[in-house]
Parts: structure tokens; C-alpha cells; sequence
């Protein structure tokens, strides 16, 4: 679609269903996914390695569970648009803000054309045009995957227990109308991608998500040996992986030590020299009445 086109197809109204994401939903279908449109969905019937595609999640019940199912291995793609939609947010410590400044798309002003970093799930995409652009501000000390060209946060990808989080400023790059436009085809089908790694099951969501999720399962073991082996690796440690490391490897040391000290000491100690058993034989014998070392035996008057 064209510029013209699509400005046209804004102002003076646009077919049914420009504002539905099951073009690329199909997309996703033809691609081999299992992905699916919903108008709502449980929480609690969802897999628990499913991706989740939440388009405007102002009805998530429970954002609680939400960050329990990304806890336990899901994935989640968070498309925001205004600060009905910060509750859900919040449970991975983001919420939205003013749009930063971007050039618009021709004359209309409620388009713009936002560059994104050639990196992650933007990989092939130059800019996508927006049409409900709106900052995502995340917590102090970590990047955003991607800005507008003033340097405000416009998406963030997160690391949570087992799965991950990737929320971006805006849920129209994901409908019909907006779908053929600059990059954003390439970018919704990347990230689509991304969802249904591994064979996941996809479903997006265009209404409310209910239901309550468990508390994840523990860690598994790569995941642990993962974190332990973080330092080694350049990584940043989760709190307290360089205290128990540390405590670990004195643990061990400590014990080697011991094992040196108490088993070979032992064994040296109930050993004695081939010899020793010549030698007390001999005195025993030489011992005995009548024997060369036997004393005087005494006088009677």
C-alpha cells in the first residue's frame, strides 16, 4: 500500500476488518505455526510454553499470573497504547509514557515513521509506521531493545525466570489496514516467529485474558547451570550466584583438604616397616625364661 493509500484509506474510512490482526494471524498459518485469533482466553488453559500475543492488554484480570505463566516458560508479546493498559505492564516493571518525536509519514500527522536497530526481532526491518505510537518506560539500568529518534523507550525485551517479554508502543503495526505498510509486515511476521519458536502454540488476543496461573515450576538444571556459569561468561550473575560460587568452591577445597590430612594419614599410621615385626620377635624370644635377655633368676640361701 502506498503512502496515498493508506492515508486515503485513513481519513475516509477503511474496509471491514482493517482493524482485526487475522491477516496475520493466516500469515502465521501459512508459515506452518499453530497460531490462532482469540477474543478472549483463560490463563489456566493456556500451555504453559505457549506464546501470547496481548494486542491492547488492558483486560489481562490477573497480571499476576501473567508474569507467573512467563515465569514458568511462556512467551509474551505486550503491544501497549495508553495507560489503560499499565496494569498489565506493570508486572514486569513497564509502563507507557508520551511518544517520543518521529518523523510523520507524508502529511498526516498521526503516522510515523520509526527506524528500528537491525538486531533481535527487528533483524530485515528498516522503519515501521505507527498510528498509536506511545512510549514504553522500563526500569532504571537496562536499555530498551528499540527508541524513537529522540531516544525515548519504544520496546523492551525482557528475561523473566524461563520465558521472556517483549513489549513495543503500539498494537496497530499489527492490524490489516497497517499491515502492508513500510516494515511492519516483516516486523509483526518476526515477531510472530519469535513467538512460536520451538513449536509453540500462538494464540493472539484482541480482548480479555482471565484465569489464574500456578506458581512455576523450579528452575531446571540448565537453567541453574546456566546462571552459575554467568560470571565465567561475561553475563551478569543473578543475586547471590557469586556468594554461593564462592561458598561452593571453599566447600570443596575445604574438603579436599581434609580428605588429604585424614585418609593418607591414617593408612600411614596403621603401616609399620616390614622389619618391626623381625624385631619384636626376637625380643619376645630372647625374652622368655632362659633366654639370653631373660633376667638372673634369684638366689635362695
Amino acid at each position: 500500500m502506498t503512502v496515498a493509500g493508506l492515508a486515503l484509506a485513513v481519513l475516509l474510512g477503511a474496509p471491514a476488518g482493517w482493524d482485526s490482526p487475522s491477516q496475520w494471524v493466516a500469515a502465521l498459518a501459512r508459515a506452518g505455526h499453530d497460531a490462532r485469533w482469540a477474543q478472549s482466553a483463560d490463563l489456566g488453559e493456556i500451555p504453559p510454553n505457549a506464546g501470547l500475543a496481548l494486542l491492547r492488554p488492558r483486560a489481562v484480570v490477573d497480571p499476576t499470573a501473567l508474569r507467573l505463566f512467563v515465569q514458568g516458560g511462556g512467551r509474551v508479546l505486550l503491544a501497549a497504547e495508553g495507560a489503560a493498559d499499565d496494569p498489565a505492564l506493570a508486572a514486569f516493571q513497564l509502563r507507557t509514557g508520551r511518544a517520543g518525536l518521529a518523523p510523520t509519514l507524508g502529511e498526516h500527522p498521526a503516522l510515523l515513521t520509526l527506524p528500528l536497530p537491525s538486531s533481535g526481532v527487528f533483524v530485515g526491518v528498516d522503519a515501521v509506521v505507527t498510528n498509536h505510537p506511545t512510549a514504553i518506560l522500563g526500569p532504571d539500568g537496562l536499555s530498551p531493545a528499540a527508541t524513537f529518534p529522540d531516544g525515548t523507550p519504544f520496546a523492551w525485551r525482557l528475561r523473566l525466570g524461563e520465558g521472556d517479554v517483549l513489549a513495543l508502543g503500539d498494537a496497530s503495526l499489527f492490524i490489516n489496514l497497517m499491515r502492508p505498510v513500510a516494515g511492519n509486515r516483516r516486523l509483526a511476521d518476526g515477531i510472530g516467529a519469535w513467538l512460536a519458536a520451538d513449536g509453540r502454540p500462538v494464540i493472539v488476543l484482541d480482548g480479555p485474558l482471565t484465569g489464574q496461573r500456578l506458581a512455576p515450576p523450579p528452575p531446571s538444571t540448565r537453567a541453574r547451570i546456566n546462571t552459575a556459569l554467568a560470571p565465567l561468561t561475561g553475563g551478569g550473575p543473578a543475586p547471590g550466584t557469586a556468594w554461593i560460587i564462592g561458598l561452593a568452591s571453599l566447600a570443596g577445597l575445604l574438603t579436599l583438604a581434609l580428605a588429604w590430612l585424614a585418609f593418607p594419614g591414617r593408612r600411614l599410621a596403621s603401616r609399620r616397616p616390614a622389619g618391626d615385626d623381625a624385631r619384636v620377635a626376637v625380643q619376645r624370644h630372647a625374652a622368655r625364661p632362659g633366654g639370653p635377655a631373660a633376667p638372673p633368676p634369684e638366689e635362695t640361701s
